[in-house]
This record gives C-alpha cells, sequence and structure tokens, in this order.
C-alpha cells in the first residue's frame, strides 16, 4: 500500500466515521473503507435449505454402515420364480410359492408375500394403464423383462415393504416405466411419491436399460437407500420434482445414468450422504434453485464420469430471508474427490458448480468447472454471485486436476471461508468478470455493497508446500487471502489486469517454490504484514510509480525481509526493505525483451511486459547474479505460463550483458 493510498483511506474512514455510515460488503472491500468484516460474503452465509450440523453426522453415520457385499445380485439365492405378464387391460401370472399371493384386477397387480424365501417376480408384457404394488416380509428381486407400463391412477411399480428390494433389468432387454400425473388409487395410509417407489431399499443392477418418467413427483423414490451397483443403463426423461429421491444414503458403483426435463434435483439424498465410486452420470437441470447432485451428508467422489449442467437460476427466499442458489453439486456437508472426472457447467443466475457447507479435500481426479451466470441482488442485501467452488469450511488439495473458471460480474472462480492447504495438484482459478458496486441511497448512505471478480478467495490461512496454482483476474487481485501466506513447495502464479497479483491481509512468508505476481496495474506481490523472502524463486512485476514490485506494508510498520532464494523483479521493492541476502539492481529494461539471470549455475529467462510497468529490475540470489538481454533460449523447464512463463535452465544463446549496481533498500524508484 502506498502513502498516497493510506492517506487516501484514512480520509475516507473519517468522513465516514463524521456521518454515521455503516457499511456491509460481499467481500470485506467496501467503496471507502478496508476495516469491514468478511462474515457478510454471500459464499461465507448458510442458504435457505441447509442442514444442520446433526442432520449431517446422521446422514454421515448412515452411510458408514453400507455393506457393498450384501447388496450384490450374486448375494441372493430364490427359491422361486413368479412371472407376471401385462397385456393391454389385463394381465397374468405364471408359478407360484409359499405364502405369496397375487391378486390381479383387471391390469393392476398386488403382491402379498409372507414367506422368509427370496422370490423373484419377473414382469414383462405392456400396459398403457396398468400398475403392481408390493407387500412383502423379506426381501425380494423384480427382474424387468422387457416391461412397457403406464400407470393411469398411481405408480407404475410400487413397493410398499421396508424389506430391500432387488430391481434387476435383464441383459439385452429396454423396459418403459411411467406414472400418472395424479394418484386416485393410492391408499391414503401409504406413501407414495414416484413411478418407481419404495419404502425399502432399492438395489438397482443388471445389464439391461431402463426408461422412467415421474409425472406424479419423483421418477425413482425410496424411504431408504438406493444403490446402483451394476452396468445398468437408466433413462429418466422427465419428473415433476427430483429425478431420483432417497431419504437414506446413495451409493453408485457402476451404469449409465442420464438425467433430463426434472422439475427440481436431478439426485437428491434428502437425509443421506452420497458416493459416487463409478459410471458415466450425465444430469441436466433447469429448474430455479435446482441442484444436479445434493446431499444432506457428505458427497464422495472415487471414480466415474459426471457431466452436469445446470442453467436452473438463484432466488431470494423470503421466508427463510436467504438466497437460494441453484448448483451443479451441492452438499450440507464435506465434498472429496480421489478419482474420477467432473463437467460441471452453471449458466443460471448466481449459479454454482459446486458449494459445498463443510470441508473440500481434493486427492485425485479431474474437475472442469465453469460457472457464467450473471448476479443477484435482494434490495438490501449483499450482491449474490456465481462460483465454481464456494467452500464454507477448509479446503485441501494433495492431489488431482482442477480448473475453475467464472466469467460475469462479481465472481470468485474459488471461494474458500476457512483455510486452503495444497500439497499437489494443479489448480487453475480463473474471473475474467467485472467488479461490482453500487450504494442504495448514495454516498455516505446506510447501505453500500460489492463485489469484486477474484480468481481465488480465501478467507483463512494459506499454505502451499507442492502442486501447481493458477490465479487470474481481469479486475481484481487474483489471489487472495484475508490471513497469512505460507510457500513451501510448489508453483503459485497470479496475474492480475488491473490489481495485485497475490494479496495477504496479513504475513507473507516464502520459504521455497516458485512464485511468480504479474500485474502491470498495481502491486505483484502485496503483504498487509511482512514479507518475507527466505528462498525459492521469486519473479515479480508490478506497474509504474507509485506502486511496486513487491510490497510490504510499512504505513503499518512492517517490512519486506529478503533473506535468500532468487528474486528477479520488473519495478521497485518497497521503500525501507531488510536485504539480508544482497540485492542488485538495473535501472532501465527494454519492452517484450527476454532476459537471462545466472545466479551460479543457475538461469532463468524472463520476457518483460510489451506496455508499461514498474521502473528498473531487482536481482538477488545466493551469489552475485549476472545479466543478459536480447537472448534466445530452448529447451530448459518452463515455469508458469503465457506472459508470467520462467524457462530455467534452458540453452541460452546471443544477447548482451547489461550492468547491475548494488541496491540498498533504503531508496527506490517509488514516489
Amino acid at each position: 500500500m502506498t502513502f498516497q493510498k493510506f492517506l487516501l483511506l484514512n480520509v475516507a474512514v473519517a468522513a465516514l466515521t463524521f456521518s454515521g455510515c455503516n457499511t456491509s460488503d460481499d467481500d470485506d472491500e467496501l467503496v471507502a473503507t478496508e476495516t469491514s468484516s468478511d462474515e457478510v460474503d454471500d459464499s461465507d452465509s448458510s442458504e435457505s435449505d441447509d442442514a444442520t450440523e446433526e442432520e449431517v453426522q446422521e446422514a454421515n453415520n448412515s452411510i458408514s454402515e453400507y455393506d457393498s457385499e450384501k447388496n450384490q445380485i450374486d448375494s441372493l439365492t430364490t427359491e422361486s420364480s413368479i412371472v407376471i405378464t401385462w397385456n393391454g387391460s389385463s394381465a397374468s401370472v405364471e408359478g407360484s410359492a409359499d405364502n405369496v399371493d397375487v391378486a390381479i384386477s383387471g391390469s393392476s397387480v398386488t403382491v402379498t408375500s409372507t414367506t422368509e424365501s427370496v422370490i423373484e417376480y419377473v414382469l414383462q408384457g405392456s400396459s398403457t394403464d396398468g400398475n403392481i404394488k408390493l407387500y412383502s416380509d423379506h426381501k425380494y428381486k423384480l427382474t424387468l423383462n422387457g416391461l412397457t407400463l403406464t400407470s393411469k391412477t398411481t405408480a407404475a411399480i410400487n413397493n410398499q415393504s421396508k424389506k430391500s428390494l432387488f430391481l434387476y433389468l435383464a441383459p439385452e432387454t429396454t423396459s418403459t416405466l411411467a406414472d400418472a400425473s395424479s394418484y386416485t388409487s393410492t391408499d391414503d395410509s401409504e406413501d407414495c411419491k414416484g413411478c418407481i417407489f419404495s419404502e425399502g431399499q432399492i438395489v438397482l443392477c443388471g445389464t439391461g436399460s431402463l426408461n422412467v418418467t415421474g409425472n406424479y413427483k419423483h421418477a425413482i423414490a425410496t424411504d431408504d437407500y438406493l444403490t446402483i451397483n451394476q452396468n445398468v443403463t437408466l433413462n429418466i426423461n422427465g419428473s415433476v420434482k427430483d429425478a431420483i429421491h432417497t431419504n437414506d444414503y446413495i451409493v453408485i458403483e457402476d451404469g449409465t445414468i442420464t438425467i433430463n426435463s426434472c422439475g427440481a434435483d436431478g439426485i437428491e439424498s434428502d437425509e443421506g450422504a452420497i458416493q459416487i465410486n463409478g459410471g458415466d452420470i450425465n444430469i441436466t437441470t433447469t429448474a430455479s434453485t435446482s441442484k444436479c447432485i445434493k446431499a444432506v451428508g457428505d458427497i464422495t467422489i472415487n471414480g466415474g464420469t459426471l457431466t452436469l449442467d445446470n442453467s436452473g437460476s438463484g432466488e431470494w427466499d423470503s421466508t427463510e430471508a436467504d438466497y437460494s442458489n441453484a448448483s451443479c453439486i451441492k452438499t450440507s456437508g464435506a465434498f472429496a474427490m480421489t478419482d474420477g472426472y467432473i463437467t460441471a457447467t452453471a449458466t443460471g443466475t448466481a449459479g454454482r458448480c459446486i458449494k459445498v457447507n463443510g470441508d473440500a479435500n481434493i486427492s485425485g481426479g479431474t474437475l472442469s468447472l465453469k460457472a457464467t451466470g450473471t448476479y443477484m441482488q435482494q434490495s438490501g442485501q449483499d450482491y449474490n454471485t456465481a462460483g465454481a467452488i464456494k467452500v464454507s469450511g477448509n479446503m485441501t488439495v494433495s492431489g488431482g486436476t482442477i480448473e475453475a473458471y467464472v466469467t460475469n460480474s462479481g465472481a470468485k472462480a474459488i471461494k474458500v471461508a476457512g483455510t486452503y492447504t495444497q500439497t499437489d495438484g494443479n489448480v487453475t482459478a480463473s474471473a475474467s468478470g467485472s467488479s461490482l458496486g453500487s450504494s442504495s441511497s448514495g454516498w455516505g448512505s446506510s447501505s453500500s455493497y460489492t463485489s469484486r471478480a477474484k480468481g481465488m478467495k480465501v478467507t483463512g490461512a494459506v499454505k502451499i508446500s507442492g502442486g501447481y496454482l493458477t490465479a487470474y483476474s481481469k479486475t481484481h487481485e487474483a489471489f487472495e487471502t484475508k490471513s497469512t501466506l505460507d510457500i513451501s513447495g510448489g508453483e503459485l502464479y497470479g496475474q492480475s489486469d488491473k490489481d495485485d497479483a497475490i494479496n495477504a491481509s496479513s504475513t507473507m512468508t516464502i520459504n521455497d517454490g516458485f512464485v511468480c505476481a504479474y500485474t502491470t496495474a498495481n502491486d505483484g506481490l502485496d503483504a498487509n504484514g511482512n514479507l518475507y523472502i527466505k528462498g525459492g524463486v521469486v519473479f515479480a512485476v508490478g506497474a509504474s510509480s507509485p506502486e511496486v514490485a513487491i510490497d510490504a506494508n510499512t504505513e503499518g510498520g512492517y517490512k519486506l525481509y529478503v533473506q535468500g532464494g532468487t528474486l528477479i523483479t520488473v519495478g521497485p521493492l518497497e521503500s525501507g526493505a531488510s536485504l539480508s541476502q544482497s540485492c542488485y539492481q538495473a535501472s532501465s529494461w527494454s519492452k517484450n525483451t527476454k532476459y537471462a539471470l545466472t545466479v551460479g549455475s543457475d538461469t532463468y529467462v524472463f520476457t518483460t511486459p510489451s506496455g508499461s510497468a514498474g521502473s528498473g529490475m531487482i536481482f538477488s540470489g545466493a551469489s552475485t547474479p549476472s545479466l543478459k538481454s536480447g537472448v534466445t533460449v530452448s529447451g530448459g523447464t518452463t515455469h508458469f505460463s503465457g506472459v508470467g512463463a520462467l524457462v530455467e535452465n534452458g540453452s541460452v544463446s546471443g544477447g548482451s550483458t547489461v550492468s547491475l549496481s548494488a541496491y540498498s533498500g533504503s531508496s527506490s524508484w517509488r514516489r
């Protein structure tokens, strides 16, 4: 922060204090002061459909009891097989079993079983006005053998048993089911809310195909859990509410699942968690506040390919006095990914790709996320903006690839309310939208709001010890933490077209790794506390005076310390820096020119900006550096990309020697 900025800030604060202005802000950067709090940020606050901590814990406790082996079709030994065939307005039955009664009334079938044996019911044929209801004291197998069944009065399949229903799709068959738009023949004392409904667990298995339409509420609903554990093909072509709705958890091991035209969520576990270990899942949702995948408990992705497209918009919930957003993935618990592929696109107003109320832990897999929706603002409330990843807890990245992009005003690609830790993996966070700022009653009024478009914002402390992190913003900070930033390995690249490239509200420490902070509009590296460079390689580009390449908060009594590592800057350092490792300067530089800096046995080639930037260049290393301009380079290891590319130990040729002089730190080109 420059002295001019500091002076203007204090004048603004004094004016606000005098007028009694009480400001509130989406992003802690108020219209006239930097002293506001983060707590009033749309992504940090809850949404109207969030669950309580107790509900999340109960959901996670339930899925921890899941037994994969007992839910395999091979674990069943059937004692008898009963075949039920529909033929238009009638149905017939072949086969029998002790303690099993099959009652037929036209094309409506009711099965009542009190046997303790496993019975297989084979359903086949076709009817435009048929249905089946089953009561059973024991688990059973329901085989769909090319069944086409449409009900005009109730669910197509209604399991009133609380025992497991193994819904088996016979190989090389396609079954098609649809329910009535209103249920007129359902017992009022019984629950029934989907084309396929079950009071007990549903195990969807086999290798056949199933098409389901939910004209009343859901396409598939169970008051217990659902697992899909074989290579089924499931197509849900429409539902009035959630396409798949469970009260308990959902486990998907395999299968091809396609969901379109649902009136609410694609897959929802209302009181449970969701685990996806495999399969090919394609979900498109369009309804306001809808979610492609939603759970009260944790959502865990261990494999599979997910393609999620949500064009639904957010809304203001007047009852809860809070926003409710559409999301591709939403969990009130934690989100974890160890493997697999997720492609998520959110195009609706204030839409999110992934919204996590708990912690996020990415250790593998690939996430390709893009949120392009515009913002919304309820009168007298903060901005509610789009986002690729919004985490209310802590976020840890130890592997995998994350590509997060946002394109509209005020949006942040990755927003973390807690801490952020990265030990490996490749993360890209890009925001190309403009910033938002408005006042409900003009300057000096009682309510002012802003929201800044940023590549990545973290409220808590940030620790980076490995991996690659690239952040970009067109209009504001590329990477920002409201706490400390500690880098001990890996690569961090921040590029901003209009503001600081990398900003920390407290202490910034670089012990190792590669860091590039590139901007021609403000400070490259900016710490509001002390800034320590103890090791690693740092390449910083800042704007012309009064900005600098590396800025520490000297106005607040803090300082920049250069104690080790390799340092390259285009633009000066904050004045008064403590330089225990010698620094050297070149008083001028040529635009769009390749320079080679040699420190000991290492050489680094960088390219200067094509436009205006800070005056002079500063260098530091473990030994006295040398510099050449106008070089060419081939091979080597390229760190960062684009304008910030830094080539390490490539084959350098040509160029002319540039004279370097000692730099004391007590002077700078900043006015």
